[in-house]
């Protein structure tokens, strides 16, 4: 049974951002010259849909120094953006209802279930 205090996860949009390093840096071994940014923003409603919410966060693609790999970064960073948007896709189509620990931990299970969609 919900709480009172619960939401309905109602949309989730995705856009990035690329930004140029005035100079190369040098992370965990790799030079970079730029960094994409990924922006969220979703919308929720109490349960009973008395009051709508939206909220935003943004996080840089860190794959070329996060995640070393043979795959030139630039594919990778592809893989996640595609990533990303299918994982939006998903949770908007989910329904999701609940606390937010409750919809994060299901959108970690949509993660997982997409990731090996893609591989």
């Amino acid at each position: 049974m919900g709480k009172a205090t619960d939401i309905n996860l109602k949309t989730v949009e995705n856009s990035t951002r690329a930004f140029q390093y005035r100079q190369p840096m040098k992370f965990g071994g790799r030079v970079v010259e730029d960094v994409c940014v990924l922006r969220t923003e979703v919308s929720v409603t109490q349960v009973g849909g008395r009051k709508k919410t939206v909220g935003v966060g943004e996080m840089t693609m860190g794959n070329a120094w996060a995640w070393p790999s043979k795959i030139p970064s630039k594919i990778t960073l592809k893989l996640l953006i595609e990533l990303a948007k299918r994982l939006a896709a998903r949770a908007q189509d989910a329904s999701l209802t609940g606390d937010p620990l409750q919809i994060t931990h299901r959108i970690g299970k949509l993660r997982d279930a997409i990731s090996s969609e893609m591989v």
